[in-house]
């Protein structure tokens, strides 16, 4: 079968490997399509935790060709999506269910092989079934769904808050919907990509809003006093230190996008105190997958208009190239 492997830092090939033999309370998938992310190009470049040689890619969806034994939930035909994170069980973290905080974490696509193969070997305590109604590649973006449903899970969202995210990427847009299905009364996003935005008021984003100069001005007109929660989904510092300008009092602030980790910010603690603001990490996800199908199956959260590239194997050199181009939204490999 074909498989992009990185070899080792920097060193990405396309090359047949043997097709995974299944073992106890395993399934083999047949892979159908898989999303490119930013943590598989931090996987390549050696700035995100991994074990090399390593198939990347957790975002994939697929269908069940094989059942190894002690396999009770799945069967040949089934259409199912992988949830990538292995936890253990047994530590603190799981035992409180904080799975995505294990002591012993590790992941489909970061430190076993994942979805750029043609075939891949998946626990059946990480699958969840699909109906006929999601295609493949709709089903493709549960992964990065469920990532941003913990995010907003983790804000403790009120019924009528007010939401402003900085990056209309495909998470920050995946992001507005789920802030809308959750509650929020308006959802303001901003970036400096007007194609960007553009797509965001075609999923019907409250308040599509151009990124510098007058930013403060525009924010200011639909959110006099701030807005009750403000979120990154850039990973660049600045646009992160300057979350606290727009949040109000009592606000909260979510720290979703991946910032270089020896990045740094300039914070005001007495700011944070006075104002009685929550700053929020968000990591990965956390038993949120069959929530984020739900959403997809029953159209509350749409993914077809952030899929902006489908490419074949063969291609994995190029997509790496296209990344954080302004007419690249959400990049897939579909086999």
């Amino acid at each position: 079968m074909r498989a992009a492997i990185i070899e080792a830092i920097g060193n990405l090939k396309v090359r047949d490997i043997p097709v995974p033999k299944v073992g106890k309370g395993e399934v083999l998938v047949r892979v159908r399509a898989s999303g490119l992310c930013g943590t598989d190009v931090h996987i390549l470049h050696g700035s995100f935790i991994a074990q090399y040689p390593v198939v990347p890619g957790h975002e994939f969806a697929g269908e069940v060709v094989e059942a190894g034994s002690d396999v009770d939930l799945f069967a040949p035909g089934d259409r199912v999506v992988v949830d990538p994170n292995i936890y253990c069980g047994m530590c603190p973290a799981c035992k409180s269910n904080q799975q995505n905080q294990c002591y012993d974490l590790t992941a489909y696509g970061v430190t076993e092989p994942g979805g750029f193969e043609e075939y891949a070997v998946i626990k059946q305590q990480n699958l969840v079934k699909l109906s006929d109604n999601l295609s493949f590649e709709e089903a493709a973006f549960a992964e990065p769904l469920s990532c941003v449903i913990h995010g907003v899970n983790r804000t403790d969202l009120s019924v009528g808050d007010r939401a402003v995210i900085f990056g209309a990427g495909p998470i920050g847009l995946l992001m507005a919907q789920v802030f809308r299905v959750a509650g929020a009364s308006l959802v303001a996003v901003v970036d400096i990509s007007r194609r960007r935005l553009e797509i965001a008021e075609q999923l019907g984003v409250d308040y599509p809003v151009l990124g510098g100069d007058g930013l403060q001005r525009r924010l200011s007109g639909i959110a006099p006093n701030g807005f009750e929660v403000a979120v990154d989904c850039t990973g660049v510092s600045d646009v992160v230190a300057s979350l606290f300008d727009y949040t109000g009092r009592g606000g909260k602030v979510l720290l979703f996008g991946v910032c270089p980790p020896d990045a740094r910010i300039p914070i005001s603690p007495y700011q944070i105190y006075l104002r009685d603001i929550k700053v929020i990490g968000s990591f990965s996800l956390c038993n949120t997958l069959l929530t984020a199908v739900r959403l997809m199956e029953t159209g509350s959260v749409k993914v077809v208009p952030l899929l902006s590239h489908r490419l074949s194997i063969e291609e994995m050199d190029g997509a790496l190239d296209l990344i954080g181009k302004d007419n690249t939204m959400k990049i897939q490999v579909q086999f």
